[in-house]
């Protein structure tokens, strides 16, 4: 060993000795030294995953039923937000479910051809049906039809519907008004008062901008001359009491006959001469200017039977229902030429005024009974025909009509 490795070995035991050395003058306490417990190595903790955002809880939906015409065309829209839908609502129940609307305000439109659209705002609650009646009006127009005449009528239905009761209208003063009219095809039968004019069947359709419709009749005027000499009665619209023999009708109770050809019913302005014969005294009776046998003018010569005896008086008959025209004539001046043997009567009709006369059959002599004025010219064209009132009994033989030309009526 060298001696430096000597000394330092003599330093290490010195400095061992003294500390001992110390705690021997220094009384030591005895202390328990515990042994060292390797400790098992701990885990390392399963990291917990970080917890994910939590999904929206999902919205509860709704749902709307409409009510509505069936066919009804249906749009609904959100008002707040982008959802459209549509429907259509059926024919049955009339009613559409909207299902699984989002809550919020909606718009609901109806619609269909032919009515105003119908639209409403409805609030849809999750879980809840709503509920909404869209009721769809028919749009409608006010149709006028005018015409070349005053008065009339006009009979209309929708053309396809032939088994529907037609409705009328009057016109007025040419004009006639069909109110609330919905667009389609209709058909029309137009009818003046006046018999001189057609009647015009026809076809209008009606919508936007169809609503005014000039119609023009064919106005129809008999311009020849009628004669009957009483061979036949066909053609005749006449009583069934009445008859034809030795070229004389015979008239027996009361009736009203006309000529059946149309081209002897439309008198404007006319001539009259008829050879008649008062078989029971009672009357002798006209029909003139008829449009039927049940609207005409009524003019009677009575006999001495009459409940008014020897008069000339005139009637307005309607709808078979007569009044007076004027007041009655005295014609009892001329009683000897009106009983008993054949008489000609004279009548000269021309605008409003029927002027009346006879003929003596022995004299030939033309006597004027009177004038008979219609102030409010009920009949201005018809037929002239013989009439007959409660039990009246006469013989007719010639019966002729010619028309007159008039400047002005």
């Amino acid at each position: 060993m060298t001696t430096s490795a000597y000394a330092i070995t003599i330093l290490l035991l010195f400095a061992l000795a003294c500390p001992v050395a110390r705690a021997q003058e220094d009384a030591p306490v005895r202390i328990k030294l515990r042994p060292k417990v390797e400790e098992p190595p701990r885990p390392n903790p399963t990291p917990r995953p970080r917890p994910k955002n939590p999904s929206p809880r999902p919205v509860e939906t709704g749902s709307l039923v409409v009510v509505s015409a069936a066919g009804a065309m249906l749009t609904l829209d959100l008002i707040d937000g982008d959802d459209t839908r549509e429907g259509k609502i059926p024919v049955g129940p009339s009613l559409y479910r909207f299902r699984d609307l989002k809550p919020g305000r909606y718009r609901i439109r109806a619609e269909m051809e032919g009515h105003a659209p119908a639209e409403s705002a409805v609030e849809i609650i999750g879980g809840k049906t709503s509920d909404i009646m869209l009721n769809l009006r028919p749009i409608t127009y006010q149709v006028t039809i005018s015409a070349n005449f005053s008065e009339g009528e006009v009979r209309y239905r929708r053309a396809k519907a032939p088994d529907e009761i037609p409705l009328v209208a009057q016109f007025k003063n040419g004009r006639a008004a069909l109110p609330n009219l919905r667009a389609g095809e209709y058909e029309v039968d137009i009818r003046a008062r006046e018999a001189s004019f057609g009647t015009l069947l026809a076809t209008i359709e009606v919508g936007n901008g169809k609503t005014e419709f000039p119609v023009e009749l064919k106005r129809r005027r008999s311009d020849q001359t009628f004669s009957e000499i009483w061979r036949r009665l066909d053609g005749w619209e006449a009583p069934a009491g009445w008859g034809v023999n030795a070229n004389k009708l015979w008239i027996k109770g009361a009736g009203v006959a006309l000529p059946r050809d149309e081209n002897y019913r439309y008198y404007a302005d006319f001539d009259l001469e008829s050879d008649v014969k008062m078989v029971n005294g009672i009357a002798a009776s006209f029909a003139l200017r008829a449009q039927d046998r049940q609207n005409y003018y009524l003019v009677q010569l009575t006999g001495a039977q009459a409940d008014e005896p020897y008069v000339l008086r005139s009637f307005i008959v309607k709808n078979a229902e007569r009044r007076p025209m004027q007041p009655s004539i005295s014609i009892e001046a001329f009683a000897k030429s009106l009983t008993g043997n054949y008489f000609t009567v004279a009548l000269n009709v021309v605008a409003n005024r029927i002027s009346v006369s006879i003929r003596d059959s022995q004299t030939g002599d033309e006597l004027p009974l009177g004038v008979l004025t219609d102030r409010d010219r009920h009949f201005t064209i018809g037929a002239v025909g013989l009439a007959a009132q409660g039990q009246e009994q006469n013989e007719v033989a010639r019966f002729i009509v010619k028309p007159v030309t008039t400047v002005s009526r």
